[in-house]
């Protein structure tokens, strides 16, 4: 594991947007009895999970879109996860989409990610145009897939206290580190199949990184159709429960489902308008956040569609394709997953989302841009639809980030000075009256996005620096704007 370096960066995409869930002082008081209090979020604070080990995941075709006829490809081609240009790109198209932070997948064990991946994010020139975090790998610490369970012995609480600590060093330091009330946020997978002595460790961890200074905030993908019992001891073997489990879920700040798909729940199969599986998993989330109650936040979590075929074509999981119905357009499973899951369940305060996910094509739940290409339901099985199950999928190009800021963001555009070149670091805000109600800074390409939270539908006036412009805010659409400086 590398040791990151230090260095001056400019102000990351949440302090840009003033979000007051992102701004505090890095350790809060502890001592205090029952869960601390979350800051009031100004704006919807949106996520995507990242992973860092292409191209080895690229490789065989093992996705879907190398499985189509023709074949299908990511806009930047077969890339690697620690080419400084790629991350840059994704940066840039997070940034200017309205995406606020990428969870970024760590492996305990050091597989499936790129060693160099960090210093090269640190080195990307636009890093404060977007917050990041870990995305724990936790079951690589000791997953049993015949239990179903991940156990936490000695060993594997040194591995995760170990890997904590170099988080609080390298990592919580940097200025892009995503924050809550000045608590790095550290999200942890499948902490839902944890047994054996999880709560020790995890206690152990909040006080080692406290007294490096830090009140670590602990989200768990605890949320799911079944879960480990929180009582379960390793002699125990298979066991679950579909109730959820609060002693577990208090030791964590915040919970989410990293994905609801369940190869087992066949109702769930097929277009989201005709399946049971967008009302199922809203009734699942209310019976969590009924659950958590003050203990924990709920932070909702969204797919645009699920097919693993072109990995595991031979377990024929069924999909979930990315058309809400067989007449919709791309996209809209999402569209209607962010109406119906998302916005709904948001924590009042914390107002976080997470979409599952920017780049995991083996499951085919990635949003990240693909070359266009048009739709297609053919693939290179025999039967022609063995991957597909007849389902259509499209190079779509942003389509699926411009779904994301039409729910997210009320209003977005670019800001530019005379002659064309882009305005970084300029102040943009949305009036109606004299009170801003949404702001914003522009990035290193002078993008900028205005949350909804509180733009209801109407016409505002839009400043940046010394110009203005007039925009409508309509409840399906982002009003889009450009903006040009007038000159010195």
């Amino acid at each position: 594991m590398h040791i990151f370096s230090k260095q001056a960066i400019p102000m990351c995409r949440s302090l840009r947007r003033g979000c007051a869930a992102i701004v505090g002082s890095a350790l809060l008081a502890c001592g205090c009895s029952g869960p601390e209090p979350i800051p009031e979020s100004d704006s919807y604070q949106v996520g995507a999970y990242y992973y860092t080990w292409f191209p080895g995941k690229f490789s065989g075709r093992s996705y879907l879109r190398a499985r189509l006829r023709p074949v299908q490809a990511p806009e930047l081609g077969v890339y690697s996860s620690d080419d400084p240009a790629v991350i840059e790109r994704h940066i840039a198209w997070c940034s200017q989409y309205g995406i606020d932070f990428l969870a970024i997948s760590w492996w305990p064990s050091g597989a499936n990610q790129r060693p160099d991946f960090y210093d090269k994010l640190f080195q990307a020139r636009n890093i404060g145009d977007i917050s990041f975090c870990v995305f724990y790998e936790t079951w690589s610490l000791g997953f049993n897939s015949e239990t179903g369970s991940t156990r936490f012995d000695e060993k594997a609480e040194s591995v995760f206290l170990a890997d904590m600590r170099q988080f609080a060093d390298s990592l919580f330091t940097h200025q892009s580190y995503l924050k809550i009330g000045g608590r790095p946020v550290v999200i942890l997978y499948l902490t839902r199949t944890l047994e054996g002595g999880y709560a020790k460790a995890i206690e152990k961890c909040r006080a080692e990184l406290k007294s490096r200074g830090w009140n670590v905030f602990l989200i768990a993908d605890e949320i799911f159709w079944s879960v480990v019992p929180a009582d379960k001891a390793p002699e125990d073997g298979a066991l679950s429960t579909d109730e959820p489990q609060q002693a577990r879920i208090r030791l964590f700040d915040a919970i989410t489902a990293y994905n609801l798909y369940d190869f087992s729940r066949t109702r769930h199969a097929g277009y989201g308008a005709q399946s049971d599986f967008i009302r199922d998993a809203a009734a699942l989330f209310q019976r969590y956040r009924n659950a958590a109650g003050p203990n924990a936040a709920l932070v909702p979590s969204v797919i645009p569609g699920y097919n693993d075929r072109g990995v595991r074509v031979r377990r024929d999981h069924y999909a979930i394709p990315r058309q809400w119905s067989s007449n919709a357009p791309d996209s809209s499973f999402l569209g209607e997953a962010i109406e119906r899951l998302a916005i709904p369940f948001l924590d009042p305060n914390l107002q976080m989302a997470l979409v599952t996910s920017w780049n995991e094509w083996n499951e085919d739940t990635a949003i990240e841009p693909l070359a266009a290409a048009p739709p297609t339901s053919g693939d290179e099985s025999e039967s022609g639809r063995d991957f597909t199950q007849g389902y259509a999928y499209a190079g779509a190009g942003t389509l699926y980030l411009e779904t994301l800021r039409d729910r997210f963001s009320a209003v977005a555009g670019r800001v530019t000075r005379a002659g064309g070149a882009p305005a970084a670091g300029v102040p943009v805000s949305a009036l109606r009256g004299a009170a801003p109600l949404a702001r914003d800074t522009t990035d290193r390409a002078g993008y900028f996005t205005l949350s909804r939270l509180r733009l209801p539908p109407g016409q505002y006036e839009i400043v940046a620096g010394a110009a203005r412009a007039e925009a409508k805010v309509t409840p399906d659409r982002t009003a889009l704007v450009a903006i040009e400086l007038p000159p010195p």
